[in-house]
């Protein structure tokens, strides 16, 4: 492809093409963020809390912010949050950053492998498709993944398998960036690093004598197994995962300025060891802080996947051929012929560099193929490298002239393929989705699914002496969900703005103030609770019946209708109504919980009137020597203030609900000996040695199954904030290891904060928390 432009030119031309064209979509699109996007946007805006609100342990609270995401790709939003102010949009600035690095890693990988021409063409291709434009114009880590991969594997290329020092510094860097993109990066990186340095070896061992042969193995050996205690059992020792790190980086030092390092025979071994000890050093810190929880979600999320979203059972031919199939999706219908030809001259041509970009690709995606958790994504990482194997036959045609015209036919096909898919979707391109895998159209559309409508409403609606309202949404659509309406308040209102929002996934709390109801599909709804909810709004049955008022219908997009209603106590004049009824309720109902022993409740009504509706001042439950759930409490007293009791459903059903309750005060103390006793009888897996409450900390040492355990509970009330902090401040198995403290701050401490939000609907008023004399007192 001869030009009157440098290959440099035609990757500028088109990284400003698309940049242009990001901006115009994002001008027409107005539909606000689906599921994950809302996600991703909402923790870049917990990490600009953390930025714009710094302290001493700033480093920390950015590592916690997500157990299940790295930081990399949310902290880059922050600061164009900060120019721009938190915005839906601003993700498109990294998403173009990567995209650059994505289209000038594949004209270098191109050039290096086939030739300049099939990397440009590449380049071209790929960010043509219509899932790429999908990537690009959402907010999801997919682009920034594929940037960062892309960009490795071509310094990987450069290091000449890490024979060159520089490269591979840099690609240590890299990795240790990449993991903290997201973890898939290693499933697409580390298999091939691995194959190379199985070479890397092998090209040792052939000039070795038997007897140098055998020396270097056992040292290869001893190094792995020495490096593997430091990095998993060192720290557990010494109880300091500080002192480790900082081992290795001593020993990264060494290893850079050492002269055996940089020796020609083995310094492509060491420079291996020198990535690998770079990218440990940046990605080690958060995986290592966050195992327990991220292998605990993984599984989750491998279960959940089947259950929920459907993806195909593992071992079935849906599942093994699921990522084969997704090429339709990923590459269009209007590039089906190039796709096809590539696959072709793939197979009969064996091109000698086919096989180094297909050990690239192929072990990640038989890893992503034996994972439950599908999504057509989810490989999208390495749709440059596809595309290079789809188009890299341009180098098989000698003819100038024929080469110049295919290339100007795939470019045309391109831009076809990219304006139907981001602006002019064809009404045949839909109707192909019922006969082909395609990539269903995800043109920009100026949509309003009023959601400022609907907050607006409830915002008008609210309570202002309480100040804040919950909102349960019967809907769980792409563009009308929880995560939508949430992210708008972020995104649009004052910071003081207290809506709270609340999808009705598995339950349906009665501290509701508000309903959205939407009419059609509901968008995924899978657990038998859920359609239970719907089922009973829909029917007007359960509590719904009597209890809510509508007060806004408005149409959606899609053909639906939206609807709010607002919660209505009503007035049982007809049924006779006294606060013993209530009160005889509540002591059946705690005892229900397993509260026995001598209970009182008061109730302190505010008029007659008042109690016909189920609203009272308070709600007081006392009682001098209880019995919860066989552990004795002394002076226990339980506050319910501005309460309000759903009369219909106590009178007809005998259901005690609380509409609303404005705080609660509990106060209560619990003897050591008391707990020690409980444990003792009732728990054969748990053998005491001591538990005691005692200068603020619970301290409790025996075996668990047989395992000696020691632990000590720092407990802290800061009373201002409202925020209750359990620090463990040491962890001891066996008597022997000591958990890393970097490790169990994060895993087992808790912060619990008692102000008002939706997880606990209403004020925990706590003056004081004491760990003393052996006893556990609150107030």
């Amino acid at each position: 492809m001869k030009t009157k432009f440098s290959g440099k030119h035609i990757i500028l031309i088109l990284f400003l093409f698309h940049t242009i064209a990001s901006f115009v979509w994002m001008k027409i699109d107005t539909r606000p963020p689906s599921y994950d996007q809302e996600y991703h946007l909402s923790l870049s805006y917990d990490y600009l809390q953390i930025i714009t609100h710094p302290s001493t342990d700033i480093l920390k609270r950015i590592l916690d912010i997500s157990t299940y995401y790295p930081p990399v790709y949310h902290l880059l939003m922050v600061p164009f949050h900060l120019i721009f102010g938190f915005g839906a949009h601003n993700f498109i600035f990294i998403n173009l950053f990567f995209l650059f690095l994505s289209i000038y890693s594949i004209w270098q990988i191109g050039k290096m492998l086939y030739s300049e021409e099939a990397g440009l063409l590449a380049a071209v291709v790929a960010t043509s498709t219509p899932f790429w434009l999908f990537c690009l114009y959402t907010c999801l880590i997919e682009i920034t993944l594929a940037g960062i991969l892309t960009f490795s594997i071509y310094i990987y290329l450069k290091s000449d398998n890490f024979k060159n020092r520089k490269y591979s510094v840099i690609l240590g860097l890299l990795f240790g960036i990449g993991a903290l993109v997201k973890w898939t990066y290693a499933f697409f990186m580390t298999p091939a690093l691995l194959y190379y340095l199985f070479i890397i070896f092998k090209e040792l061992f052939t000039d070795l004598t038997p007897e140098k042969k055998r020396k270097f193995f056992q040292i290869a050996v001893l190094s792995i197994l020495c490096c593997l205690f430091l990095v998993f059992m060192f720290p557990f020792i010494i109880g300091m995962y500080s002192v480790t790190y900082i081992a290795f980086l001593f020993l990264l030092i060494i290893l850079l300025l050492s002269k055996t390092a940089s020796d020609e025979q083995y310094a492509p071994l060491f420079n291996f060891i020198i990535m690998a000890l770079m990218a440990w050093l940046i990605f080690g810190p958060w995986y290592l802080r966050h195992v327990f929880k991220l292998a605990t979600k993984f599984l989750w999320t491998l279960s959940h996947a089947i259950e929920v979203e459907k993806d195909p059972d593992l071992f079935t031919f849906s599942a093994l051929t699921y990522y084969i199939k997704m090429l339709g999706v990923q590459f269009s219908f209007f590039h089906y012929i190039t796709l096809i030809t590539g696959f072709i001259f793939l197979i009969y041509k064996r091109h000698k560099n086919n096989v180094r970009v297909l050990i690239w690709i192929l072990p990640g995606i038989i890893v992503l193929t034996f994972l439950s958790n599908k999504d057509g994504r989810y490989n999208y990482p390495l749709i440059m490298l596809m595309t290079l194997l789809a188009v890299h036959w341009i180098v098989y045609i000698n003819n100038k002239n024929t080469r110049t015209i295919i290339t100007a036919l795939i470019t045309l096909i391109s831009a076809v393929c990219f304006f139907t898919n981001a602006f002019f979707p064809f009404k045949f391109q839909h109707s192909l989705q019922y006969y082909i895998p395609t990539q269903p159209i995800y043109s920009a559309a100026g949509d309003n699914w009023k959601i400022q409508e609907c907050i607006n409403t409830i915002i008008a609606n609210t309570d202002k002496s309480r100040g804040y309202s919950r909102t349960v949404l019967l809907a769980n659509d792409a563009y009308f969900h929880k995560g939508a309406f949430s992210f708008y308040v972020k995104e649009k209102l004052p910071e003081n703005t207290k809506v709270y929002f609340y999808s009705f996934e598995g339950r349906f709390t009665e501290l509701t103030d508000f309903i959205i109801y939407k009419t059609g599909e509901k968008g995924l709804v899978n657990y038998p609770e859920q359609l239970k909810v719907v089922e009973e709004f829909e029917n007007k049955a359960g509590y719904i019946a009597g209890n809510f008022k509508q007060i806004l219908s408005t149409p959606l997009p899609d053909g639906t209708t939206a609807f709010i209603y607002k919660l209505q106590p009503g007035i049982y004049a007809n049924k006779p109504c006294s606060t013993a009824l209530i009160t005889g309720k509540i002591k059946s109902e705690l005892e229900k919980l397993g509260l026995k022993g001598d209970l009182s409740v008061e109730i302190k009504p505010i008029s007659e009137t008042e109690t016909k509706k189920g609203i009272f001042k308070s709600v007081t439950i006392t009682g001098k020597n209880i019995i919860l759930q066989n552990l004795p409490i002394k002076n226990l007293s339980i506050k319910l203030a501005d309460v309000i009791i759903n009369m219909p459903a106590l009178l007809e059903k005998d259901q005690l609900l609380f509409i609303h309750i404005g705080s609660l005060k509990p106060v209560l103390e619990i003897q050591g000996i008391e707990i020690r006793n409980l444990i003792r009888a009732n728990n054969k897996e748990v053998a005491v040695e001591e538990l005691t409450f005692t200068n603020g900390k619970l301290i409790f040492s025996g075996k668990i199954k047989g395992v000696p355990l020691g632990l000590a509970v720092k407990m802290k009330y800061n009373q201002q904030d409202a925020v209750l902090k359990m620090d463990v401040e040491y962890i001891t198995l066996a008597r022997v290891l000591t958990i890393p403290n970097y490790l169990y701050e994060n895993q087992f401490s808790k912060v619990y904060g008692l102000k008002t939000s939706w997880d606990n609907a209403f004020d925990i008023n706590v003056s004081a928390l004491s760990l003393e004399n052996d006893a556990l007192k609150i107030n």
